[in-house]
């Protein structure tokens, strides 16, 4: 994953902490509570903050009032810092924790193994329209998304909930009719997917086309029959570049020295 795309779900994270924290009737309470939703120990948070665990203790059992804004701001730091270092999965659902209504997301997946872009291509029956250098490109997963819902539900930050564990992925609009949106859409968000899918249109408006190479995004047109189709393509990408694989390995047979 980007380091860039995870600092700012941790920023997103940052933020729900410090107002939940502030606005507590029990701020000792609040922060127990977040340390162990990150599973971690006063101990470990304290050394993070440089600070005793009976310091840590002390606040959250309400020995000490009032913590400063000093202390809340190293203390949640050390949560997020921490849990960046274990992988970063608090902080993901924290930046995602406000509930997508039903339709939006019509399925989202993490490839057990990096995909090439040009096997996601193969598996939708696409349509290269912007930036067919990147096909070699490696895709971690993909999102299918209706467009008219998602462009009307999202607002700024929510747009994070379609990029999973990764913005290093394909986002697969459908219901589209010209393309303009979904690539307007993108192009206002400060991470970009490594490729976006459009199911529906016969071609894309040339704007959408210029949106799609000015920001290097890989660009396809789905001519999958219907969008059952292409989610259930989308299932066989793996399959597809596993045989993509032993073919080429076939192809190219190593060659080894005596």
């Amino acid at each position: 994953m980007e380091a860039d795309f995870m600092d700012y779900a941790r920023q997103l994270a940052c933020r729900r902490m410090a107002g939940d924290i502030v606005l507590s009737s029990n701020i000792g309470v609040s922060l127990r509570k977040w340390r162990e939703n990150f599973n971690l120990t006063q101990t470990s948070v304290a050394r993070k903050m440089s600070v005793s665990a009976s310091v840590v203790s002390d606040y959250e059992t309400g020995r000490r009032k009032y913590p400063g804004v000093q202390f809340l701001r190293k203390f949640i730091d050390a949560l997020t810092e921490l849990d960046v270092q274990n992988g970063g999965e608090k902080i993901l659902e924290l930046a995602r924790i406000e509930p997508v209504p039903s339709g939006v997301i019509l399925s989202i997946e993490e490839f057990s193994m990096p995909s090439k872009a040009s096997d996601i291509v193969t598996a939708v029956n696409g349509e290269v329209v912007a930036c067919e250098e990147l096909l070699d490109r490696y895709i971690f997963g993909y999102t299918v998304v209706d467009s008219l819902k998602a462009i009307l539900y999202f607002k700024g930050n929510e747009m994070i909930h379609l990029y999973g564990a990764t913005n290093e992925r394909a986002i697969v609009f459908t219901n589209v009719e010209h393309g303009r949106s979904p690539l307007v859409a993108v192009r206002m968000y400060p991470f970009k997917p490594r490729m976006i899918v459009m199911h529906g249109p016969t071609h894309i408006d040339p704007v959408a086309v210029e949106i799609a190479k000015a920001e290097r995004v890989l660009t396809v047109i789905s001519r999958s029959p219907t969008v059952k189709d292409l989610v259930q393509a989308l299932k066989d990408v793996e399959l597809i570049s596993k045989l993509s694989i032993e073919k080429q390995a076939q192809a190219n047979p190593n060659t080894k020295s005596g």
